[in-house]
C-alpha cells in the first residue's frame, strides 16, 4: 500500500514516460464536493490539494497520449466538480464510479468520465 504521493512518485519513477495507459488509485473515498476529493488511507489524506507538482508531473508523463487516471473511491464519481479539477489539474482524463468500492470490487455503479477542460 502507498502511504503518500511520494511513494506514488517513486513507482511511476520505474516506469518510461508514455508508457501507461492507465494509472488506477483506488482506496477509500474523501470527498466534500471540491477538489478534496482524494484517497484515504491510515497516514491520512492524499488530496489533489496536497499533489506535489513532481508528483503531477510524473502523472502526466508517464501517461500515454490517451492514457487517463482511474480513481476508484467510494462514490467519487458523484462528485463530479472534484473529478473534473482532478482532470484539469493533471491535464488527462479522469474516469470515477459512482458506487461503492470494496474488497474484490473496484467500483459498482456507473463510470463518468471527466475530460480535462480545453482552456488548460
Amino acid at each position: 500500500m502507498t502511504k503518500s504521493w511520494k511513494s506514488i512518485e517513486r513507482e511511476l519513477q520505474k516506469v518510461g514516460d508514455g508508457e501507461l495507459d492507465v494509472i488506477h488509485l483506488s482506496s477509500h473515498g474523501a470527498a466534500t464536493g471540491d477538489e478534496r476529493i482524494g484517497l484515504q488511507n491510515k497516514n491520512g489524506n492524499l488530496h489533489l490539494s496536497n499533489l506535489p507538482l513532481s508528483t503531477e508531473r510524473e502523472i502526466r508523463q508517464k501517461l500515454s497520449t490517451k492514457g487517463r487516471l482511474v480513481i476508484s473511491v467510494c462514490r467519487g464519481g458523484r462528485y463530479r466538480d472534484g473529478m473534473q479539477a482532478w482532470a484539469d489539474k493533471i491535464g488527462k482524463p479522469v474516469v470515477a464510479n459512482t458506487g461503492d468500492v470494496s474488497k474484490g470490487n473496484f467500483g459498482k455503479g456507473n463510470w463518468i468520465l471527466f475530460e480535462p477542460s480545453k482552456s488548460k
